[in-house]
């Protein structure tokens, strides 16, 4: 028997842990078996490595999650109107992720999972706002307590 199966430019990868900088490109609503609504949330890595790879999470719409949300929100510089939210205001942002790989009893990876949310330094390249180099101070022997 012949199946005709989905096949996608963008594949999955599976991201090792650690934290990389990521950009939001696609928000929609869900509801889980339980009956509970969430978020879909796809990002698509833009660095340090794996660019291009995408990851997802969902984010439960719950008094007990609420505190997740909220801190993608304002990872990604978004203020909520009241209690509610405009999900294309988080299209395009970019901010930072970390990603836990976690194993099956055997060993086997499993579908990365995104963990937390951080905005990204408003200042690129470790530079003030007007584009000059932060002058970071020079530690010595003599500096170090111990």
């Amino acid at each position: 028997m012949r199946i005709k199966i989905p096949l996608s430019e963008k594949t999955e990868q599976l991201l090792p842990t650690g934290d990389y900088v990521a950009e939001i490109n696609e928000v929609s609503p869900g509801t889980a078996n339980t009956g509970t609504k969430f978020l879909r949330v796809v990002f698509e890595i833009v660095g340090p490595d794996h660019e291009g790879a995408q990851t997802d999470c969902q984010l439960y719409l719950t008094e007990r999650a609420a505190w997740k949300l909220n801190t993608l929100l304002a990872a990604a510089g978004v203020e909520p109107q009241g209690d509610e939210i405009e999900t294309a205001e988080l299209l395009g942002s970019k901010l930072h992720i970390h990603v836990n790989q976690p194993q099956d009893s055997s060993g086997q990876p499993m579908r990365p999972e995104v963990t937390s949310f951080r905005r990204l330094d408003p200042t690129p390249n470790g530079s003030e706002p007007n584009g000059q180099p932060i002058e970071k101070p020079k530690i010595t022997d003599d500096d170090v307590p111990f």
